[in-house]
């Protein structure tokens, strides 16, 4: 293949990625944009559990699908429709823990875009929800390492706020038993697997599933939680609690 040839290859499958998914791109620019005047853009919840309410929705059903967001369950209801995924607790032996202990999240479309997106209590055992908000108020100006797929933040937490520091016993009593317990430096750290609940005509008896990771690690004096670390669709989200 002469130069010139490969040359024109390489413009058509750029101009094909352009078109395919430059709109989702542009999307997400804009999002970011919206993130940066955070409060003027989304309007928060705080009942049964924690909500994001896009008063200005941008993304639709097929960037979140495009993004790997896949829903367990559907449902529409005149112009919106309702998506849960849940995601089951894993089990390193049999156990009869009830499935209070699966984690979840409620995406609502309006006429097809993302009207609101709503974390279950279990999630905010793993991130308290003051530290959600603080977190999405700054993704305007986030900084990841795009090559390893990660980001990585200190917090600094407590000093009389409306949430509490985090235990060892707060969390297990949302979360219950974890998948694996480590001992390391005074710490304890508890590490739970979850997969992705599918619809039943989407799933295959062979398929090996995605283990969605999150380990949470606690001084032993205290108890305070300290650090967590967690799979975010393939990258890797690291947060550090520093007291105040």
């Amino acid at each position: 293949m002469n130069a010139s040839r490969k040359i024109r290859l390489a413009l058509m499958l750029t101009l094909i990625l352009i078109f395919c998914s430059g709109c989702v791109y542009w999307r997400l620019l804009q999002l970011k944009w919206q993130l940066g005047s955070f409060d003027e853009h989304v309007r928060i919840e705080r009942s049964d559990g924690l909500a994001f309410v896009f008063k200005e929705p941008l993304l639709l059903a097929g960037d979140m699908e495009w993004l790997g967001f896949l829903p367990s369950e559907k449902e529409s209801a005149g112009e919106f429709e309702n998506w849960n995924m849940i995601f089951d607790k894993q089990y390193r032996e049999a156990s009869d823990e009830p499935d209070v202990y699966d984690m979840s999240v409620q995406m609502v479309f309006k006429k097809e875009k993302l009207h609101s997106i709503r974390l279950s209590e279990t999630y905010l055992a793993i991130i308290p929800a003051d530290l959600i908000i603080s977190f999405a108020r700054s993704l305007s100006g986030a900084e990841v390492d795009r090559k390893n797929k990660s980001a990585s933040v200190t917090v600094s937490f407590g000093g009389g706020g409306s949430q509490k520091h985090p235990t060892i016993g707060d969390t297990r009593n949302l979360l219950g038993e974890p998948y694996r317990e480590t001992k390391q430096d005074a710490k304890t750290i508890h590490r739970y697997h979850y997969h992705l609940k599918r619809p039943k005509e989407n799933e295959r008896e062979e398929e090996k599933k995605t283990v969605y990771w999150v380990e949470l690690t606690f001084e032993d004096e205290s108890g305070d939680l300290v650090r967590t670390r967690g799979d975010f669709y393939g990258g890797t989200i690291d947060i550090a609690f520093k007291p105040q």
